[in-house]
């Protein structure tokens, strides 16, 4: 009895047009050794990656999603390029050489693949300490799992809002860099009702087969032999379409793992920011996205333009389900260099404020030609991708996933956490972290660290505070200075002037202000509270660093009453001089 078998044939030309949409089938009768006549059905595939309910093969390919049916499917696959990059099992990449027709990248090399091995991946910042000076020089990394791991995908029941991603502007001077708007949509879905939306948005309500919402079985194979064609495609939308839109869920407060044992599961996103060895578990409030994870539903051509992380922290993502991530990265020593570029595409949209909302994609080739080295990384189902401090990253989604990232800090990343510091205040910015707390905190926890850097860190924190004290004692003698041990909020222990967040040293001031904006650390929100002036029971208190209390110009003498204390000033010291000597000379002993 004749077999049909269904053989995939890649597209002739990388970019989709309605005449490659039309599939051409044809037959074709061959004879075996024995003389056995078979029928063989060419089909070529899709390009625009829209599929079809295969009832034959028992595969229903729905925007780069397959969900099984009863059937097995006898597809077979040429090796992709994320398949070579585990040959031999080799933490070295080779540099790719993409077509000369395609628009995507030319030549770009991948980056590093590692893989750790069962005891290895037993210790998640041990691990990440041992391949960090190894992936710096490309500013990201991938991570293959032993096989035996195999954490358990639970998709939350919440409901959440999706964005819808579009073109807002493009740059004159070079095509490829684009500024991406993405504007909330109003409604509130499940993941369901999200996949099936995004499914009937791709291939139109009629293609849509009937158990299009199964999302606990996220099947990327169709795609995995085709990302070449994506990234051609995709920059070539960038470049010549003045209309390309996708839909993304993202920044979504819920996790996909199942509730972490810390020490047991280290590489559970939900533990990593609380593990022992790490610096995230001295804040005392939560971020969400940096003390807990966030998730990401992709569809395709869905972006994450180019940015670094808040406070130029480590992240780590985790492809739970579906198509492929393409990542593009740079190292952190060319940070610079990468927002000089920036300011030359655009000069009328400040890079430090605007790389921050991630809204300005730019091609990887472009980028080379200005010298930054970008080097790019295929991340499949199952697999991590490190991000170091500093490094600028970006990329997109072949077609519909499910990911998840967190953030997390270390004794290296104290450094770039002290520069990031002092770039924030100058700018006026409120940091994310407390840095001055964790490393005070750090720096009580003896066990467990690099003593060296926690050593230098502190005693960067003990000079600047004996600088600011001695000035204020020498300019204001006569301002109080008192030992607060039970500290302020985190929601109000800020500078009002350079919004540097303050663990050790606060001076609180009555103010007759008519407004004072009050930002809550951990959810970034902002609300204005109004007062009335004249009222003196309704004086704000202004919290200050001692640098902004001494930079402003002395106020005016008023005569004192009962009512009025308009300037009356206290200096609240969590830590005496003699308390903060005494920690630094103890990590010098341990040292």
């Amino acid at each position: 009895r004749p077999r049909l078998l269904l053989q995939q044939k890649k597209p002739r030309y990388p970019s989709a047009t309605g005449e490659m949409r039309r599939r051409n089938q044809r037959y074709s009768k061959d004879s075996n050794a024995n003389g056995t006549t078979r029928l063989r059905k060419k089909m070529r595939r899709d390009p625009s990656g829209i599929g079809t309910n295969t009832k034959k093969s028992g595969t229903n390919v729905v925007c780069g999603i397959g969900t099984r049916g009863s059937k097995g499917s006898n597809i077979s696959h040429s090796p992709s390029v994320g398949d070579q990059e585990e040959k031999g099992r080799s933490s070295e990449a080779e540099p790719e050489t993409a077509s000369p027709k395609q628009e995507g990248p030319d030549s770009l090399p991948l980056v590093q693949v590692f893989f750790p091995t069962v005891d290895e991946f037993a210790d998640f910042h041990d691990y990440i300490s041992s391949i960090a000076p190894k992936a710096a020089k490309d500013g990201i990394c991938k991570i293959v799992p032993p096989n035996s791991w195999t954490p358990d995908f639970q998709p939350t029941r919440k409901r959440f809002k999706y964005t819808n991603q579009k073109i807002e502007l493009r740059c004159k001077k070079e095509r490829g860099a684009v500024q991406i708007s993405s504007s909330v949509q109003k409604r509130d879905l499940s993941v369901e009702d999200f996949v099936k939306l995004a499914a009937t948005k791709i291939c139109g309500a009629e293609a849509v087969p009937e158990d299009t919402n199964r999302v606990e079985d996220f099947d990327a194979h169709e795609d995995i032999n085709r990302v070449e064609d994506f990234e051609a495609q995709y920059f070539k939308e960038l470049q010549t379409s003045d209309y390309l839109e996708a839909l993304y869920a993202k920044d979504l407060d819920f996790s996909a793992f199942a509730s972490p044992d810390k020490e047991k599961c280290q590489w559970n996103l939900q533990s990593v920011p609380h593990l022992s060895k790490g610096l995230l578990k001295y804040v005392p409030y939560v971020v969400p996205g940096i003390t807990t994870p966030y998730s990401y539903i992709g569809t395709r051509f869905s972006t994450f333009c180019w940015h670094v992380e808040d406070d130029l922290l480590y992240s780590i993502n985790y492809l739970h389900a579906g198509s492929p991530k393409v990542w593009y990265g740079a190292p952190e020593e060319e940070m610079k260099l990468f927002e000089t570029v920036y300011d030359e595409l655009f000069p009328n949209i400040s890079s430090q404020h605007n790389l921050s909302k991630k809204t300005t994609m730019i091609h990887p080739n472009f980028l080379r030609e200005k010298g930054i080295s970008v080097r790019k990384c295929i991340q499949k189902k199952g697999e991590f991708v490190l991000t170091l401090p500093g490094a600028y990253h970006s990329g997109f989604n072949c077609g519909l996933n499910f990911a998840e990232a967190v953030n997390f800090a270390d004794d290296n990343w104290l450094e770039s956490g002290f520069q990031e510091l002092k770039k924030k205040k100058e700018s006026f910015l409120v940091p994310f972290i407390p840095y001055t707390e964790v490393v005070v905190k750090a720096a009580e926890s003896f066990w467990g660290g690099n003593l060296n850097k926690r050593f230098t860190a502190m005693k960067m924190l003990l000079d600047k505070e004996r600088k600011n004290r001695l000035e204020l004692k020498n300019r204001f003698p006569e301002v109080p200075r008192k030992l607060k041990k039970e500290w302020f909020a985190p929601s109000l222990a800020y500078c009002d002037r350079c919004k540097e967040y303050l663990y050790v040293t606060l001076i609180t001031r009555k103010d007759k202000r008519s407004e004072r904006e009050h930002i809550n650390i951990g959810t970034r929100q902002t609300e204005s509270r109004e007062c009335d002036g004249n009222d003196a029971g309704s004086q704000e208190k202004v919290f200050l660093c001692i640098p902004c209390f001494c930079s402003e110009p002395e106020p005016e003498p008023e005569p004192k009453t009962e009512q009025s204390s308009k300037y009356e000033v206290t200096c609240f010291e969590h830590f005496s001089d003699a308390e903060l000597r005494l920690k630094l000379s103890r990590l010098r002993r341990l040292q």
